[in-house]
């Protein structure tokens, strides 16, 4: 495609800014039709503790946050909050409880073993970030 171009126009312009310009569009054309934007979603997710009902409540807590955000209405503020906090609180116990689940019914030595270090690993994360600690670095 680049070999296609005719160039003539860009070489023959006077000021290097207006020939870098044609330049710059010629190629991002020849780019763009080249390599298409493509937009890939990722529904899969790792995290087997999220039941539909988390979903659901989070999707509830997105709508509570615009609805916050576009009006000045304090009850919408303060039941925002209040659902954040609750949603919290259920996340944590539905992951706690999956990991407990899975740590009662291993049988492998080798998968309690590994389980065993998630577990304390996800519990000196969550009590540091209680106390502010700063154990887990920041990316």
């Amino acid at each position: 495609m680049l070999k296609n171009e005719s160039w003539d126009n860009i070489i023959n312009h006077t000021e290097v800014n207006n020939s870098f310009n044609l330049f710059l569009s010629a190629f991002l054309i020849i780019f763009e039709s080249c390599f298409p934007m493509q937009y890939v979603a990722n529904n899969v997710s790792n995290s087997q503790w999220i039941t539909t009902g988390i979903k659901i409540s989070c999707k509830h807590k997105n709508f509570l946050y615009i609805m916050s955000k576009t009006t000045n209405c304090v009850k919408i503020k303060v039941h925002y909050n209040q659902h954040c906090g609750m949603l919290w609180k259920v996340i944590r116990k539905a992951e706690e409880l999956y990991y407990n689940e899975m740590l009662t019914s291993s049988t492998n030595l080798k998968c309690l073993g590994s389980l065993l270090i998630m577990k304390l690993v996800l519990h000196l994360i969550r009590s540091s970030r209680r106390l502010n600690l700063n154990l887990v670095p920041k990316i």
